[in-house]
Parts: C-alpha cells; structure tokens; sequence
C-alpha cells in the first residue's frame, strides 16, 4: 500500500489480501470480521480506510489464489529480478539496500517486456497514470 504515497495518489479498486498487515503493527487490521463464502466482509478500519481514499475495497475470498493470481505473478517477477539480484551485495544501512532496490525497480520498469512493444513505465504513463485520483487532505 506504500505505492499509494510514492505516486501521491490512487487506483479505483484495491484488492485486500486479508493477511498482510497495512496501516498497523496489529496483524488482525485487515482481516474480514465474518467470513461469509458469497458475501465477504471487511472489517471497519479497511472499509473507513476505503471511505477516506474514495476507492472500493475488494476482499480476496480466502483459499481462492485466482482472486489475486496476478499479484502473486507480479510479485514473483520482481522478486526473481530485484531482490535475487542483490543478494550478493552487503549494505551497510536500510537507505543503502533501498536505494540499491530502487535503481533495479526502475530498471525493470524501463526494460521491454518480451511479448509487448513497450515498457512497464511506458504502459504505467499512458493507461493507468490518467486513471489514478489524487489523495484527499489527511484527517
């Protein structure tokens, strides 16, 4: 959710992996109050959060891997072309490993993918950048 605050702004439609941990320290912040298989229900601090942003919360339903199947493909791809390509490197501090993490991370946005003519940064600027809404004040 900290893309939220890099680009200063936000999509239409967040998809809530009911595991992870976004706003808080608290690993129960993001989980749904009731399960429900049909109707699946978040709990008051994700759906205020929703509310705020003016954006739609969607809950993955739990044991269903395709509500998120693209994710989990994106996150893979950047851990295998980020992540896995500095774990030879030592860094002395958490700004240096960040830094090193976001020359590759822009990197990665500027090399073409292999069955499109353009980059992700390339299809970033011309079809999702003109969708995204700016953040309204804080509280």
């Amino acid at each position: 959710m900290q893309i939220i605050f890099v680009h200063n702004s936000i999509i239409g439609t967040v998809l809530s992996d009911n595991s992870l941990p976004y706003f808080s320290n608290n690993p129960y912040f993001c989980r749904r109050n009731k399960t429900d298989r049909y109707e699946p229900f978040i709990n008051r601090i994700l759906e205020d959060m929703g509310n705020h942003y003016g954006t739609v919360v969607v809950p993955a339903r739990p044991r269903h891997p395709r509500d998120k199947s693209g994710v989990e493909g994106s996150v893979r791809l950047v851990y295998m072309r980020v992540f896995a390509e500095l774990r030879n490197e030592m860094f002395r501090s958490l700004e240096e490993l960040n830094a090193a993490a976001a020359d590759k991370m822009r990197k990665h946005n500027q090399k073409r993918m292999q069955k499109n003519p353009y980059t992700r940064e390339e299809r970033f600027l011309a079809v999702d950048r003109p969708n995204l809404k700016s953040l309204p004040p804080p509280y």
